[in-house]
């Protein structure tokens, strides 16, 4: 199955450079597309000269903050993939986790998005996401 994958950035520069360098320590095939939100920290001058590496098809240095979904519209318009996700500057991945959603959206027909977010302790209340059928499995 064909991944791209898009990670999108907005400052917190030190966020970035994990987050990249731990995606690209993963062996797996996919194609990379970066995305700054019109940073106006040190993160435009760290992706100019990101390490190379053949699976970055492009590093986008938007001039205004599109958010999320401007910076989807426009790899979703790029690429040809089967799989795309998307990664926050913030999000450190596991070794193989493409090659693990791109088998669960093999394996589960219905499987449409999967998605993780962090919620810092006191914030999430378990009973309220339950309420709102926010949980499943």
């Amino acid at each position: 199955m064909n991944v791209t994958i898009l990670v999108v950035t907005h400052n917190r520069v030190e966020y970035t450079k994990k987050t990249i360098e731990r995606l690209l320590s993963d062996a797996d095939d996919f194609d990379l597309y970066i995305w700054d939100n019109a940073s106006v920290d040190e993160t435009p001058e760290y992706l100019k000269d990101v390490v190379k590496d053949p699976r970055i098809v492009e590093v986008v240095l938007s001039k205004q903050n599109v958010g999320q979904t401007g910076a989807m519209n426009y790899v979703w318009g790029k690429t040809k993939a089967e799989l795309v996700g998307k990664l926050d500057n913030d999000c450190l991945v596991t070794p193989g986790w493409t090659r693990m959603f791109a088998q669960a959206h093999e394996d589960i027909e219905r499987l449409g998005a999967v998605a993780c977010w962090h919620f810092p302790p006191g914030l999430f209340v378990e009973e309220t996401a339950k309420k709102h059928n926010k949980i499943q499995s």
